[in-house]
């Protein structure tokens, strides 16, 4: 099975520099890719130079590779890079890297931002660019449907990662040696974009793909053990699903509230077949809200950066300086809600960059909505690119950190990107294309 996986991951390299949609797939994918030919392929964590980080630099090349076959291929393929929205995320991770001068914790502040920086350049500067054109974003859902279900496959049924705990990752003796939350991501993900991806020109066949997708999607995450993950996605896929297609007639009345009723019993019977006795105590109310890591330590959290927050007219303005909060509360490193630290540590600026990112994607939205809700495999793309978004944006407010959240920003971006492009090569007033 190693042999195969280890073969497939190369053919899929190759491919990628060929399909910029399957590229991006693997960009998006790029932690649980990382996990498993750790797995399968032990030896790749001892190359030198790139060490554990072989995985990242051969997806990232492959994706560069794909963007210059289309710099090749396409006129003005840099076009809206830097629209308004990518502009703005750049401009405040800039402003984060000006706040580590008066930072509480500079140090680890370096080293999170030294982390981060390569996953910029590979999901803001390389990612965005893959998709050139809305009707792209069919290509790019086919291509994270099977590819997702693929990895769903062997790391479900690979004997190299185990259930410790209540949470699947690698195996390390009783402890997990892998990050389970980019497993939870993965599951979500995957699950998301099976279920919104209603409607495509990809025959029958491919609904029965995504039907198993949505499966195996929900069953990584609940085996992650990520709780944030396992409602945040259930919620958003009954949210959006009726959004997904037209309710003009009956039939689609009886597919929607059909969708959305398997939704609500396929994850709680899926939790209920597949949690043993510590993971269903991991999913228990009481944990949730008072356990580790439950909604009242994420409070506490937020509190805590409040209350030094408001102690000085200074702090207000330019914010207690990125990563403060593991000076605050040494070991924890952030606080694990995204909205605290744009807040409390970048201050005003962060706020008006918050504030004007999540405005102007939810006026981009509407912009491709209204003009691509007749047209049934746009719409679906969209609304599976919307739900993604809403649900990183839910995520991020219970386990992400500024640099730890570039997934929510490239899809971000992407939006923008598209929306730009749709104005510039309409001159504002877009031709509707039903075909």
């Amino acid at each position: 099975m190693n042999n195969i996986i280890i073969f497939l991951f190369f053919l899929s390299l190759i491919y990628g520099v060929k399909q910029p949609a399957w590229a991006l797939a693997m960009i998006i994918f790029l932690f649980p890719v990382e996990q498993l030919m750790q797995v399968s392929w032990p030896t790749i964590i001892t190359l030198p130079i790139t060490g554990t980080k072989s995985v990242n630099y051969f997806i990232s090349l492959m994706g560069l590779f794909s963007l210059v076959g289309i710099f090749l291929k396409r006129e003005r393929p840099i076009l809206g890079l830097f629209n308004p929205v990518t502009s703005l995320i750049t401009t405040l991770l800039a402003w984060a890297i000006i706040s580590i001068l008066w930072s509480r914790d500079q140090p680890t502040a370096l080293e999170m931002t030294g982390f981060g920086l390569p996953y910029y350049v590979v999901r803001i500067l390389i990612g965005s660019l893959l998709v050139i054109e809305i009707k792209e974003l069919e290509r790019l859902w086919t291509s994270v449907i099977i590819l997702g279900l693929l990895i769903c496959i062997f790391i479900l049924t690979s004997p190299g990662f185990a259930d410790i705990s209540g949470r699947l990752g690698i195996a390390e003796g009783t402890k997990i040696g892998s990050n389970p939350l980019a497993l939870g991501d993965l599951g979500a993900v995957l699950f998301l974009t099976a279920i919104l991806f209603r409607n495509h020109n990809n025959g029958f066949k491919f609904d029965l793909v995504r039907i198993s997708a949505a499966i195996f999607g929900v069953a990584m995450v609940i085996q992650s053990g990520a709780r944030g993950q396992v409602i945040s996605s259930a919620f958003i896929a009954i949210l959006f699903f009726p959004l997904s297609a037209p309710i003009k007639n009956l039939k689609n009345i009886i597919l929607g509230s059909f969708g959305s009723i398997f939704i609500i019993f396929l994850v709680p019977f899926a939790m209920s077949l597949l949690q043993d006795r510590v993971a269903e105590k991991r999913f228990s109310i009481e944990e949730m809200l008072y356990g580790a890591s439950s909604v009242s330590v994420r409070f506490q959290n937020f509190l805590l950066l409040y209350n030094e927050w408001i102690q000085n007219p200074i702090y207000m303005f330019f914010g207690l300086g990125y990563l403060t909060f593991n000076a605050l509360r040494p070991g924890e490193i952030y606080s694990h809600v995204m909205l605290a630290d744009f807040i409390f540590e970048l201050g005003v600026p962060g706020i008006v960059f918050l504030i004007l990112i999540l405005f102007i994607s939810f006026r981009s939205a509407l912009f491709l909505f209204k003009i691509y809700s007749t047209n049934l495999v746009i719409r679906s793309s969209l609304i599976t690119l919307f739900g993604i978004i809403a649900y990183l944006l839910f995520v991020a407010n219970k386990q992400g950190d500024l640099w730890g959240s570039m997934p929510l920003y490239m899809y971000i971006a992407i939006l923008g990107r598209v929306a730009y492009l749709e104005r510039f090569n309409n001159d504002d007033e877009p031709v509707i294309n039903n075909n």
